[in-house]
């Protein structure tokens, strides 16, 4: 399955810790799917803006998966083990990033609901 997302409609971001080191992932809000995570860089060869998808949840059902959430898939590679997140910071008027943070906040994660992001969160501005 393909997903789809707008540039144009950050929903939030995460912060990242892997390796001692922190970094933010974009949260986009999903044309097909609940959210996808994109990690923005600059290429060092090219000196180009790239990004690698991070993650994505479909729907309250996947999330709920990665979190650990759903007896059925306890015990599997959970994605918050390995992916490192360590707060997610979403915009409280959006409704897919209040889903969102009812399952995070429920699995122990960090969450900060904010009015507005700052005009530097959105890459693509």
């Amino acid at each position: 399955m393909a997903i789809y997302w707008d540039f144009n409609n950050v929903i939030g971001e995460a912060i990242v810790e892997k390796n001692k080191q922190q970094f933010n992932i974009t949260v986009y809000e999903g044309t097909n799917c609940l959210a996808v995570l994109l990690y923005h860089f600059v290429d060092e060869e090219d000196n180009q803006e790239k990004y690698n998808i991070y993650s994505f949840f479909l729907d309250l059902t996947h999330l709920k998966a990665q979190l650990g959430l759903i007896k059925k898939f306890k015990g599997s590679n959970l994605l918050y083990e390995s992916f490192g997140f360590k707060k997610f910071k979403l915009l409280m008027a959006n409704k897919s990033a209040v889903k969102i943070a009812n399952q995070l906040i429920k699995a122990g994660i960090e969450v900060e609901l904010v009015k507005l992001l700052k005009k530097e969160e959105n890459p693509h501005d």
